[in-house]
């Protein structure tokens, strides 16, 4: 009953931030000596090598007197190894250090938020997802299938009023872009108020 992956046409938080990066680390003030494990180490993480990966980024970390900048960029890196691994251990902190500064656009902030929630919702932290969703919503971030997401995560994390009032702003959004819903977007909004109302 519940989507668990984008549409195919969809890039995913992941993807747009391995592109983004790419142009990031050649255009701003990133020596060589760590922009290019760097590219490598995202090269890397598209082939699933998460190892070789792994090893890139250390290569990177392993520079002396990093700027700012090149900081933040190494961060990067390995919020998306840790999103393209499904690994929670530590990519809220990684999601953190990633936005400290001003290099984040609002942009890329909400996919790096739309990532870190979606690797909460895949291992079944719907709690933790809910938050990370949250705050994607409230930086403005409007894709309708994350919002599904956001709403199937409040259902699944048991709180039925916050899966209808989610699901109730998708629906509403959908519709004023012409737009058929999914169908599990109405069946969800309709079981979800059927539970809170019987609380």
């Amino acid at each position: 009953m519940f989507a668990r992956e984008r549409p195919s046409g969809l890039l995913s938080g992941q993807e747009l931030m391995q592109k983004m990066d790419e142009n990031a680390a050649l255009s701003r003030n990133v020596r060589s000596m760590i922009s290019v494990p760097l590219i490598d180490a995202k090269k890397r993480i598209a082939a699933k090598d998460y190892q070789g990966a792994r090893e890139k980024i250390a290569a990177a970390q392993l520079v002396p007197e990093r700027s700012g900048y090149e900081n933040h960029a190494i961060a990067r890196a390995k919020l998306a190894l840790a999103a393209a691994q499904d690994d929670a251990s530590e990519i809220a902190e990684l999601y953190e250090a990633s936005a400290l500064g001003t290099w984040y656009s609002t942009e890329e902030k909400a996919q790096s938020l739309q990532t870190v929630a979606g690797v909460f919702y895949n291992i079944g932290q719907y709690k933790q997802a809910v938050v990370w969703y949250d705050r994607y919503a409230e930086l403005g971030g409007s894709d309708t299938m994350t919002g599904l997401l956001r709403g199937q995560a409040y259902y699944l994390a048991g709180d039925f009023g916050g899966a209808a009032k989610v699901l109730d702003t998708e629906l509403n959004r959908t519709l004023q872009t012409g737009a058929k819903p999914p169908e599990i977007m109405l069946k969800l909004m309709a079981d979800a108020s059927a539970r809170t109302n019987d609380a």
